[in-house]
């Protein structure tokens, strides 16, 4: 019995952490919720955004903010990229919705972009809820 409940345990919380997605995987947001950077001028960075797939915060849309501007509103398993000039960026999320509970500011992570240079990062959530921004493999 012990066994058992302990296997019941492990199953529940594994159903509500989030998955990865890797960028080809992902389905492309509509234009109507990515907001910016979508211009490339030159040599920009591309970064693509990808939020997991998963039960935990499927209710909510999680925004997009690069530098502290709302770029783009994603589902899950939905992925946006953005043209970005070379540099620093701050890129992080928070959860949006009338059924959301989410922190008032934003979630995230500094990454260095240069010219030209192809990234993608993750939007995830943790079996406790907290979510962040991890760096995510283009292949």
């Amino acid at each position: 019995m012990k066994k058992l409940f302990t296997l019941s345990i492990i199953l529940a919380l594994s159903a509500c952490a989030t998955t990865a997605v890797l960028p080809q995987n992902a389905k492309q947001a509509p234009s109507s919720r990515v907001f910016l950077y979508q211009k490339n001028e030159g040599n920009n960075a591309k970064l693509t955004v990808v939020r997991d797939s998963g039960y935990l915060g499927s209710g909510c849309f999680s925004a997009v903010y690069l530098n502290n501007k709302k770029a783009a509103i994603l589902e899950p398993g939905e992925k946006a990229t953005f043209n970005l000039p070379a540099g620093e960026w701050n890129v992080a999320t928070k959860g949006e919705g009338k059924m959301c509970i989410s922190d008032a500011i934003p979630t995230g992570r500094d990454f260095m972009l240069s010219s030209e240079q192809i990234k993608a990062v993750r939007l995830f959530a943790d079996p406790s809820g907290n979510v962040d921004v991890k760096p995510l493999p283009l292949e």
